[in-house]
Parts: structure tokens; C-alpha cells; sequence
């Protein structure tokens, strides 16, 4: 069924309509500006039988792309697109419920880079799906928009064909051929490669070819994947001199380097050494709760590592697509940006630290079961909210930070019916992280259900879940860090955060101040799975909520602040 010369504003109601009759867009034949300045628009309506469709009209280039983005993880798929200029270029598009195929769009390039950017999703095995091209400035300029498609492939032929490549990698390495090792350690939206030979490394290759390759690698996240696998090697491979030569260099690191993943990767395999001592000297020095220099990192005055992030002001993608194991409706996906910069701690808060702070707070209830988390540097469990609340108020009041920035109210109005202060996510107190917070640190730049692929064989390098943690808590930063240089942000305990559960869903979110008071009814949100839980709840996305009073085994928390 044809739809013809619409006025723009008029045309969505005309789709809905047809929509409601059981017609879906099939394409937006025709889309420009006429003689009387009213944009209009043409398309053509099919009935597919129930199919299922999304559109957008006269939307910006980056909400076009963006709208691509939570689309496709909803398994809609680009099937056309038209692009008009007006001073600025602005886009229509449709989208529809096509199962089992990845969709990517390009906008805003000149014709050679799009023609550049066509040529290398050809070879990826994209194949296009929709373009329009529009006249766009005076001087003739092309404005394109152009949509791709391909297969999905199934994720078992994918952890097959990484678990090949790992090997390939490794083994040249082994042969005497870095390149290829090199470019599989670098840093990538999607890690599965990447952690996989991190962990194979050591089955493969001598320990004395990985040190060489850390002494001539340059970049800073393949340096990151280096120092990790070097952990996987049993203590007896390495010369006692050799040891000690690159832990000089790794302490130099874990003191100096700006990186917070480099700061991380270092701490984990200096722990793993068993040289503590050495590092809880470095540690004290390092103690000042002030940034110095380029560090994207600092050290509380009590000894915690505070990771530097943001601001996010390329929107990242929250949730997960309805494909992934474990998901749920309150795990849609969404586009989100965090508009400031922030600090997030790099381990869980621990029992030692908790309980040295109510030893100064006596109104404090810590009690805990024990056997559950029987070492003082486990996370600390049986945390409430408002006793999280209260920790990061305390913490702010020791770190000397002013009255005007505290984000919680003083330790006795910390309860029900309290209220946050309006700016408080631009005060730089203490506090619990948001969940976008949360969300964008446990990712560490990656778009997969962990931090270390899709697969939950890596499991036991990265995170404790109920497969093998004993049924217990164990000490933070046993597991190797994420990217960012943080650790246990999957499994040991849920997290609780900022906000109160909430599940209403838009595309867009500004991560905003939540300043609904405290009710001891309405539940708060949690994140990152535990020991007692199985591995589908230990992802990125997976959420989970609980009253604020509430006190479980399985709960703790890591503090987070806004930075000036």
C-alpha cells in the first residue's frame, strides 16, 4: 500500500495507523523538501503477517546510529533509510524484526570514506540493505547514509573460531613471530580473543618469550594482557633473578604509570608473587587521596585504589539483546552517557576496612557471618543500604572533604525519608556509584555479556560465581582485573547502588540525580552477581534489587565519587 506526499509531522501517524491494520513499513521511497518548505514524505506499507516494525523520522545522524545500535541488540534490522539536508542533514529510517542478522550504518562521511567504509564491510560479509543519498550544502556536497547486514553467527562456532586463533597467535609467538600475538593483546570492544590467549599464553609459550615481548610492546593495553598472563605461569618457570629484575619493574609501574589498567594489572600479579610487603609499601607512600600528575588513578588515605573515569559523553550501550543467556525485560538495552568525571573504587570494600570503621561508629551493626567471608580482605556481607550510605558519608568526613560536598546527610539522618541533596552527583563526597556508573566501569569499553567475552569457561580468571567459589566470599582482587584496572566486578557479592530500582526504559539516558526520598518499601538496585549465584547472573547487565533495610550474606559494596 502506498503512502504519498505526506507532511512529514503527519506521516508517523499515517504508518501507525496502517501499522495498527497489520502493514509495516517496507521502505521510505522518497523523502524532501518541497516548493512550500514542508518536508513530505512518500514510503510504501506491506502486510507481513504480524511482522513487527520500528521507524524514526527526522532524527540527528548520532540518534540515527544510535537507534541502530538498540535495534539490532533487539534483533531489528535496518531495511531502509533516507537522508534530506536542510542546513543540516536529517534522517528517516525502518527497522524490522529480522532474527539472526548484525546491522551497521554509516553517516556523516564524505563520499570517498563512505566508499572506503563500504569496501571493509563488504569484506566482514556485510551486504547492503538500504542507501539515500541527498544534495547537501551550496557547494554541491553529497550527504549518504547508507545501512549493512550479515548473518549472525552462532556462538559456539564463534568460541570456536576464537579458541583457534588464540592458539594461532600463541604459537607463532612460540615460532619466533610477535605481530600477530601484538595486535590480539590490544584492546577491543569485543575481548573474547583477547582474554582467551591472555590465558592460554602460558600453556604455550616459555615465560622468558613473554617477558621479551612486554619489553618491546608499546601499547599500553596489549602491556595491560601481558602482565596478566605472566601470572599464569607456575613460580618455579621463572629464574629467581628474573623474578625479582621484572618486579622492580613492575612496582616502578604499579607506583608511576598514569594507566589505572597498567596500576591493576601490576598490584594483581605483584600479589601473586607473594610480595605483599613490598606492595603495602608502595601502597602508603601512594596514600595521599589526591591525584598527582597524569594519573588517571589515586590511593585514599586509607589505602583504597580509586579508578578515574569519564566523562562519558559518547553514549555507551547499557543492557543486553534478548539473545544472551540469562537476559531480562529489565535488562533492555539503552544508550547512556554519564556527563562528569568520576572515581570508582577498584575493589570491594572489606571486611577490614568496614570494621575499622565501626569500631569509630559504634551505632553501626557489623556483624556478618563469618565463615562466609573468613579473610579480612574479603568483601564485606550482611551490608544494608543505608549502612553503605553511611560508610561513604564516614569516608568523606576522614578524606577531609568539605560539609558543601558531602552527598549524604550527616551519620544519624541517614534512614528513611531522608532525601539527596539536588547536585548531588555533582558533589564530590563519597557515595554509592550509579548504576550507569557501575555499568560503564564493569564494561571497561567492551560490548560482550563479561568483561572477558561471552563464554563462561574463563570464569574462574575473572570472577567468583557459584561454579567455584566454595559456597564463600574470597579476598578481593584475587581474580585478574578488567581493563580498567578493577576488580571483582562480576560475582564475590551484588553491589549495591545509588539508585532505586527503577524499569522504565528509553532509548537515551543522562544517568540524572534520583531525589525521591527513601522508603524502606521501595527496593534499591544491585548489580554484579555473587558466590551463591550461577554464572548468567554474573554479567555486565544483569541487575538485581533489594529494600534498602535488607541485610544478606551475599550483598556488599564499593564506594565512588564525583571528581572536581
Amino acid at each position: 500500500m502506498p503512502v504519498v506526499g505526506l507532511a512529514a509531522p503527519d506521516y508517523p501517524d499515517a504508518q501507525n495507523e496502517l501499522n495498527r491494520r497489520g502493514f509495516v513499513n517496507r521502505h521510505t521511497v522518497h523523502s524532501c523538501v518541497g516548493g512550500d518548505g514542508v518536508k513530505r514524505c512518500s514510503g510504501i506499507q506491506r502486510n507481513y503477517g504480524g511482522a513487527l516494525s520500528q521507524n524514526a523520522f527526522r532524527i540527528t545522524a548520532e540518534d540515527f546510529a544510535g537507534a541502530n545500535i538498540v535495534f539490532s541488540a533487539l534483533h531489528f534490522c535496518l531495511t531502509d533509510v533516507a537522508v534530506t539536508f536542510t542546513g543540516e542533514s536529517s534522517y528517516d529510517a525502518i527497522w524490522q524484526a529480522i532474527p539472526g542478522f548484525e546491522t551497521e550504518v554509516m553517516t556523516e562521511l564524505t563520499t570517498q570514506l563512505h566508499l572506503q567504509r563500504c569496501r571493509d564491510l563488504a569484506e566482514q560479509g556485510f551486504r547492503p540493505a538500504a542507501i539515500s543519498v541527498a544534495e547537501g550544502d551550496a557547494e554541491g556536497r553529497l550527504i549518504a547514509a547508507s545501512g549493512w547486514r550479515r548473518p549472525k553467527v552462532a556462538l559456539d562456532v564463534k568460541e570456536s573460531l576464537v579458541k583457534r586463533e588464540a592458539n594461532r597467535a600463541a604459537i607463532l609467538l612460540r615460532l619466533g613471530s610477535p605481530d600477530l600475538c601484538s595486535q590480539l593483546l590490544k584492546g577491543s570492544p569485543d575481548p573474547r580473543i583477547r582474554a582467551r590467549l591472555m590465558c592460554r599464553l602460558p600453556e604455550i609459550v616459555p615465560c622468558s618469550a613473554l617477558e621479551q615481548q612486554l619489553e618491546r610492546e608499546t601499547d599500553v593495553s596489549s602491556r595491560r594482557a601481558i602482565v596478566l598472563a605472566l601470572g599464569g605461569y607456575p613460580a618455579q618457570q621463572m629464574p629467581a633473578g628474573d623474578r625479582e629484575r621484572l618486579a622492580t619493574v613492575l612496582l616502578d609501574w604499579y607506583r608511576n604509570d598514569p594507566d589505572p589498567g597498567i596500576h591493576g594489572a601490576c598490584e594483581w600479579l605483584l600479589e601473586r608473587w607473594n610480595l605483599r610487603d613490598r606492595l603495602e609499601e608502595e601502597t602508603k607512600m601512594l596514600a595521599t587521596g589526591q591525584l598527582e600528575g597524569d594519573r588517571q588513578w589515586y590511593v585514599t588515605g586509607s589505602g583504597q585504589s580509586m579508578i578515574l573515569l569519564g566523562p562519558v559523553t559518547k553514549r555507551f550501550l547499557t543492557g543486553s539483546p534478548p539473545s544472551e543467556p540469562g537476559h531480562e525485560l529489565d535488562q533492555t538495552p539503552r544508550l547512556q552517557f554519564i556527563p562528569r568525571r568520576f572515581a570508582i573504587a577498584a575493589k570491594e570494600t572489606t571486611v577490614a576496612e568496614f570494621q575499622a570503621f565501626c569500631g569509630e561508629c559504634p551505632q553501626i551493626d557489623g556483624h556478618y557471618t563469618r565463615n562466609l567471608a573468613p579473610q579480612p580482605t574479603c568483601p564485606q556481607i550482611s551490608v544494608s543500604w543505608y549502612q553503605a550510605a553511611v560508610y561513604c558519608r564516614w569516608l568523606s568526613e576522614k578524606e577531609g572533604i568539605a560539609e558543601e560536598q558531602m552527598c549524604y546527610p550527616p551519620l544519624d539522618q541517614i534512614k528513611e525519608g531522608m532525601t539527596m541533596p539536588a547536585d548531588y552527583l555533582r558533589r564530590t563526597g563519597y557515595r554509592l556509584p550509579t548504576e550507569a556508573e557501575w555499568e560503564y566501569a564493569c564494561r571497561a569499553n567492551t560490548v560482550t555479556a563479561r568483561y572477558f567475552g561471552e563464554s563462561t569457561d574463563l570464569m574462574g580468571e575473572f570472577a567468583w560465581s557459584a561454579e567455584h567459589a566454595d559456597g564463600r566470599c574470597h579476598p578481593v582482587g584475587s581474580l585478574k582485573p578488567n581493563d580498567f584496572g578493577v576488580f571483582d566486578m562480576l560475582g564475590n557479592v551484588w553491589e549495591w547502588c545509588q539508585n532505586r530500582y527503577d524499569n522504565n526504559w528509553t532509548v537515551h539516558s543522562e544517568d540524572p540525580e534520583d531525589l525521591t526520598p527513601l522508603d524502606d518499601a521501595v527496593q534499591r538496585s544491585r548489580r554484579g552477581g555473587a558466590y551463591s549465584h550461577g554464572a548468567l547472573s554474573a554479567r555486565a547487565a544483569c541487575r538485581d534489587a533489594a529494600l534498602p533495610n535488607s541485610r544478606v550474606n551475599t550483598v556488599g559494596f564499593r564506594v565512588a565519587r564525583t571528581m572536581p
